[in-house]
């Protein structure tokens, strides 16, 4: 309103955002009337706050607009008094501008024109049944399917799959340079390759992006990062304080015009990512949820439940093939398949009130009397973990190829006695080198060719049992390995909190209360995957999940090098009154 463009929106309205909400009561007449009573219901919400959080920061921020004020004082004491003259400080503003094609330093960030508000699914089906007067049971179906959640998708992503690159870097990576598919190399390298091949100057090249070399990320399949480099290789012949960024691909188009445009690899080449905001992503959770609940009885009081659950989705962001987002679809970080807490109280059956010790009186009875026990138990499986391989051979998050049975009946707790780590699959699997790793002078698809040394770059490494079986390896470059996300779960917890107190009635309206609580009363520890060294000789001991991925670090896979937890005790006296 009162703009120079009063009729343009942020985005569309949205006018079918219809959010029922219903729900059902129904008392059965079987097994004793009002005692069991069957409830369901089902909500539609809608989260309009999700669209704006996504929305704001990228239209109060357009692309090469800037604003900064500051004032700095010259030797001046200023106070209070003083401030007044100090307003307005002066503002330097730099105006919108395009980013030239030769920068490629700055993001932008947009959203979908289509932007709709995510909205939740939530369903709930439950059953009560009153055992008895302090007793009551409930079983519960709890479902929230949330859709079109908020995420951001980065649409420069380097492209090596559909413009001939892929085929283009297998061979020069396997040392067939007689394919066909090398002469997309020698026109890219033309201004710089000199005498090489284009394939050959790959091998050899020293230029670093990143901190990696060209020739390594090229021994090592991360073409999604070669391709990106070569989208942004500068003129090393730009004179000192400039930039040309996208210099190759302008020049080998230069000399074949027409065959390398400057949105060859990546869409908006001025940008170095452009973040796209879309409702791409989506989750399942269903759950089944027990309970009992005990209310106060002869000095007991207890609620316990436990909750049997499934989370399933995605995020929408960062896949690992952007041609397929559903691929990625598992299990979530925030899924616990087994939930059981347990809480209550109890008072100490002595004193006047009670069935031991009933007869003191005075102050012994007041000594006696009041005692009371509570407690807070918890257990829960892991989280999920995710092994990843060595390098994405396409994009996002890559997972490995299994090649053979992996041993699923090794996967759990082993920490043996005064060891000092443990291993959450029994030590049952190793690092060797990947076969794509070339033994010796084996040349074909799959291995890295031993030409221009190009193998020695290689640093890619697998997974294999004792005998040196090979179980889990990297996939080839622009596949998806086989193994699947989050096949593995964290270490399950457990933990157990109690008190106890004691009142003391001093007068009428006056009471001293003693209490002392102790948390993880069993001292119990949980194994993690980490160790930090603070200082030398100094370690901090941290519980997390083992590292399971094909970096080659250590010598078993799945280390558990920390313990955390131990039992504290809290003491307080406190007066009412």
């Amino acid at each position: 309103p009162e703009s120079p463009n009063p009729d343009q929106r942020p985005y569309p309205r949205d006018f079918n955002n219809f959010g029922p909400a219903v729900g059902f009561a129904l008392q059965l007449p079987w097994l004793g009337a009002g005692k069991t009573v069957v409830r369901g219901g089902y909500q539609l919400t809608y989260l309009e706050t999700g669209r704006a959080a996504a929305v704001e920061p990228i239209i109060a921020n357009p692309p090469g607009s800037t604003l900064s004020a500051s004032y700095t004082i010259n030797n001046e004491y200023v106070d209070l008094a003083h401030v007044s003259s100090l307003i307005p400080v002066p503002q330097t503003v730099t105006p919108m501008r395009p980013f030239p094609l030769t920068d490629r330093t700055q993001s932008i960030s947009v959203y979908d024109n289509n932007f709709e508000a995510p909205h939740i699914h939530n369903l709930t089906m439950s059953l009560t049944r009153n055992i008895s007067n302090n007793l009551t049971v409930d079983v519960k179906y709890i479902g929230t399917l949330s859709r079109k959640s908020t995420s951001g998708f980065n649409i420069n992503t380097a492209n090596f799959l559909t413009n001939g690159l892929l085929e283009a870097f297998n061979a020069a990576r396997y040392g067939d340079d007689s394919n066909p598919a090398t002469v997309l190399l020698d026109k890219i390298f033309a201004p710089v390759r000199g005498a090489k091949s284009g394939a050959q100057y790959l091998r050899t090249s020293t230029r670093t992006v990143s901190g990696v070399q060209v020739r390594r990320m090229l021994a090592n399949g991360n073409y999604s990062g070669l391709a990106g480099a070569i989208s942004g290789w500068a003129n090393p012949s730009a004179p000192l304080g400039t930039t040309d960024n996208g210099w190759l691909l302008r020049a080998a188009n230069e000399l074949y015009p027409g065959e390398f445009p400057a949105n060859f690899i990546v869409a908006n080449p001025q940008f170095s990512s452009v973040t796209v905001q879309r409702n791409l992503g989506y989750t399942n959770y269903h759950s089944m949820q027990a309970q009992v609940t005990l209310r106060p009885t002869a000095g007991f009081s207890m609620t316990s439940s436990y909750t049997l659950s499934k989370s399933l989705g995605i995020s929408g962001g960062n896949p690992t093939d952007p041609r397929d987002f559903d691929a990625d679809y598992t299990v979530t970080s925030n899924d616990r398949r087994h939930v059981f807490t347990s809480y209550g109280t109890f008072e100490l059956p002595i004193g006047p009130k009670g069935l031991f010790l009933k007869s003191n009186h005075g102050f012994a009875s007041r000594l006696l009397e009041n005692w009371q026990m509570s407690w807070v138990a918890s257990a829960s499986s892991g989280t999920p973990i995710n092994w990843t391989s060595t390098t994405s051979m396409l994009y996002g998050t890559g997972v490995p190829d299994q090649v053979a049975d992996f041993p699923w009946d090794k996967v759990g707790y082993w920490w043996p006695n005064g060891a000092s780590r443990g291993n959450i699959i029994q030590n049952s699997l190793k690092f060797v080198n990947d076969p794509q790793r070339n033994p010796g002078n084996l040349t074909g698809t799959g291995y890295v060719t031993n030409l221009d040394s190009l193998n020695a770059q290689c640093t890619l490494y697998a997974a294999a049992d004792e005998n040196d079986n090979i179980i889990l390896q990297n996939p080839l470059p622009g596949t998806r390995g086989n193994f699947g996300f989050n096949r593995f779960y964290g270490l399950g917890s457990w933990n157990v909190d109690m008190a106890l107190s004691k009142a003391i009635k001093i007068v009428e309206g006056k009471s001293l209360q003693f209490r002392v609580d102790v948390t993880n009363i069993f001292n119990h520890p949980t194994p993690g995957g980490n160790a930090t060294a603070t200082t030398p000789g100094a370690i901090t001991y941290y519980a997390s999940n083992p590292s399971l991925n094909l970096a080659g670090s250590g010598t078993y896979i799945g280390d558990l090098l920390a313990k955390a937890g131990q039992r504290s005790f809290q003491a307080r006296i406190r007066i009412d009154f």
